[in-house]
């Protein structure tokens, strides 16, 4: 599945103590939530379009193309989820209605200096690995088929 028209977000400590063990923790110092667990921000990865580094499709099926340059790159196993965006009359986000889901490797350098996590996480062609696979998802609820 191609994802060249989709926006695509990533979430900044989706697990508990992750910005902590990737050294990233300094980053959202001043981000206050709920709970100590809980995520820090939604970060965009890839913005057709865009005139930026955002809008270079870094997604690839079959290769991980890592820069020329030495770098520290972190590989990084997560799930990716496809959303539908509901939108009301005043184009405002209203829901998200989940699709469906498949393996993802959020391959992030650690890059000293840089001002954003998008720096990070959009460096380049094929420096995100998806699966080739999707499952529709049912629920997000306890039984469904992501648990």
């Amino acid at each position: 599945m191609q994802l060249k028209d989709v926006i695509c977000l990533g979430v900044a400590g989706n697990f508990a103590h992750h910005l902590e063990q990737a050294g990233e923790l300094e980053d959202f110092k001043n981000v206050v939530t709920e709970t100590a667990d809980a995520p820090k921000g939604i970060f965009p990865f890839y913005l057709p379009g865009s005139e930026s580094f955002l809008g270079r499709y870094s997604i690839g099926t079959d290769i991980l193309t890592l820069p020329s340059y030495e770098a520290n790159a972190q590989v990084e196993p997560e799930i990716a989820i496809l959303f539908d965006i509901v939108y009301n009359d005043t184009k405002e986000v209203v829901d998200l209605v989940a699709q469906k889901f498949t393996t993802f490797n959020d391959c992030t350098i650690r890059k000293e200096g840089a001002k954003k996590i998008s720096e990070k996480k959009s460096w380049g062609e094929n420096s995100k690995g998806i699966g080739d696979k999707w499952i529709a998802i049912d629920s997000f609820n306890e039984g469904g088929v992501m648990g």
